[in-house]
């Protein structure tokens, strides 16, 4: 058992990460992502919305 969790630990040495630089960055860009995105979905759901009630 103590095996494993030597591996474990020599696994876990060899991950490289992020700056915090990016972090920032990579989390600043998916926000804006998901802002846009849902600012898009919106304006379609009203045109949708105003071209049925058109319609109908």
């Amino acid at each position: 058992m103590g095996e494993k969790f030597e591996v474990l630990k020599a696994e876990f040495k060899k991950i490289i990460w992020p700056s915090r630089k990016q972090v920032t960055k990579e989390t600043i860009a998916v926000v804006c992502f998901g802002i846009g995105l849902g600012v898009l979905i919106g304006i379609l759901d009203m045109v949708i919305k105003f071209g049925l009630g058109f319609i109908l």
